[in-house]
């Protein structure tokens, strides 16, 4: 048989070939190679960069005193996919706020002066639960209404974390400071203890609640009824060492996503659930990469998951039934508390990252650019003139280094403090470039820093001796003032910020 070929047709191009087609910032398909196109360990580009005449000297209050929007404590995208509700420091502590995602208007709903973060909208998007810090430290369950006009106390101050509100929106499953699952009813004030463990999340029925036990020897999933009984232990791990944490049920109720290390590192899987019991596990696939934290999309054909890597958490996508999976937002820098709106395709969450404090930001439904909600970064503030750090490989473990522009002066001291290494927004470390030490950040057992001194003296970065200072991670302290007095204590520890 002979198969005729019409010369007039053109053969399709290729994706690969198509260089006018549209990209991401880091084309989520492109992995790096670590040994180069010669086979050999790439050299860390320690050369110091120049700015021009966007460089200039910050004081602390600048760096350490803008606002940042809470990550840590998760944000909530309302039922209709309609507004986001975050926390955000900008008038100096921790408020609730809430945004539509079509427009510019962002309201602030909550003016206590005390830390307010975690906000979950009710299913009718009528209210708001979220956490109040109150006395030493301890924050309790408060609801505020949609227009900010309403307040309600529901807990005592003994700590409460973790809630999520009923598909029908009358209890909240929430964690005591004991760690303690309670169900609550705002209405009747009704508590109920059910379970002891974290992060409960309701089935779409209603009927049960999925939690990470507590104090548990096979570091399982749990499965408890929402009104009161006997906790039954999910076999995610199929009898392997390791645990599993940060489950979540299907829109259906029928597959439970959720995080596990039974292969030695984070990475993504699901849980079939049929009469209560777990009769299949899937994994999404081997890589070298730490894979967190998955939320459905509304579809409930697949997931959103953060990815780990080279001091990135980016987001990606990934399909229960291919396991395709692919970029979301690759954006340097750290996304969390991601949230999926009704068309499945719409994204939004918290970025932060080295050169820009935590906003909301949005990767809408067809768009490949990063839109964001919220501007946390003062206009007296350059982007450009700040330090992106560069990654250093340590067998396991890597380290993040700030080289200062070329324009902070002659490099002064080598700063070094342990912390994870993450491309977050730190104060410290831009301060301390500004001023023109350079700074490693890194968590590895044992950091060679006189190797270091000379990799760096070779790219024409020479160091005069060596400071270790105490730097906690970055977090969202209780308000900018105790940020502020945090940085002050850590930057004056390693010989303050001018230069010379």
């Amino acid at each position: 048989m002979t198969v005729g070929v019409d010369p007039r047709r053109e053969r399709p191009k290729p994706f690969a070939d198509d260089w006018g087609a549209p990209g991401t910032p880091r084309p989520p398909t492109t992995i790096a190679n670590p040994l180069g196109a010669a086979g050999r360990a790439e050299t860390p580009a320690f050369a110091r960069t120049s700015v021009g005449g966007r460089f200039r000297r910050y004081e602390i209050e600048e760096l350490a005193g803008v606002a940042n929007v809470d990550g840590r404590g998760g944000m909530d995208l309302s039922s209709d996919g309609a507004e986001i509700a975050f926390a955000w420091d900008r008038s100096g502590a921790y408020e609730i706020y809430s945004a539509p995602l079509a427009g510019d208007r962002i309201i602030q709903l909550t003016g206590a002066g005390a830390a307010s973060r975690a906000p979950r909208w009710s299913p009718d998007a009528r209210w708001l639960a979220f956490l109040r810090a109150e006395g030493d430290g301890g924050t309790a369950l408060w609801l505020v209404d949609r227009d900010g006009e309403r307040e309600r106390r529901l807990t005592d101050a003994s700590g409460y974390r973790d809630h999520e509100w009923s598909p029908d929106g009358t209890r909240i499953a929430v964690v005591d400071g004991a760690g303690d699952i309670h169900v609550l009813d705002p209405e009747s004030g009704k508590d109920e203890r059910i379970a002891s463990g974290s992060a409960p999340r309701w089935s779409p029925d209603g009927a049960s609640i999925l939690f990470t036990a507590r104090g548990s020897a096979t570091g399982d999933l749990g499965v408890v009824p929402a009104h009161g009984g006997a906790a039954r232990a999910l076999d995610t791990r199929e009898g392997k060492s390791g645990a599993s944490s940060e489950g979540r049920w299907s829109p259906d109720g029928t597959t439970i996503a959720f995080t596990t290390d039974v292969r030695g590192h984070p990475e993504v899987a699901f849980a079939q659930v049929r009469d209560g019991s777990v009769v299949r596990v899937e994994r999404l696939g081997a890589t070298p990469f730490e894979d967190t934290d998955p939320v459905w999309r509304r579809d409930g054909r697949g997931v959103i998951y953060r990815r780990h890597a080279d001091g990135s958490v980016m987001l990606r996508r990934a399909f229960t039934v291919s396991h395709d999976d692919d970029g979301v937002a690759d954006l340097p820098g750290v996304h969390r508390a991601q949230c999926v709106a009704p068309d499945s395709e719409t994204v939004v969450a918290v970025l932060s990252q080295a050169t820009r404090p935590g906003d909301v930001v949005m990767r809408a439904r067809g768009a490949i650019a990063i839109a964001r909600v919220t501007s946390s970064l003062s206009g007296r503030v350059d982007p450009a003139s700040l330090v992106e750090p560069v990654s250093l490989p340590l067998g396991g473990s890597f380290a993040l280094v700030y080289v200062p522009h070329a324009e902070a002066g002659e490099a002064r001291s080598l700063v070094t403090y342990q912390r994870t290494a993450q491309r977050e927004w730190d104060p410290v470390a831009q301060l301390l470039a500004n001023a023109g030490h350079v700074v490693v950040v890194s968590d590895a057992a044992r950091l060679d820093i006189a190797a270091l001194a000379r990799d760096l003296a070779a790219a024409g970065v020479a160091t005069r001796g060596s400071v270790r200072v105490d730097a906690p991670s970055p977090r969202t302290y209780a308000d900018r003032a105790e940020r502020l007095e945090a940085v002050r204590r850590i930057v004056s520890g390693a010989g303050g910020t001018t230069g010379g």
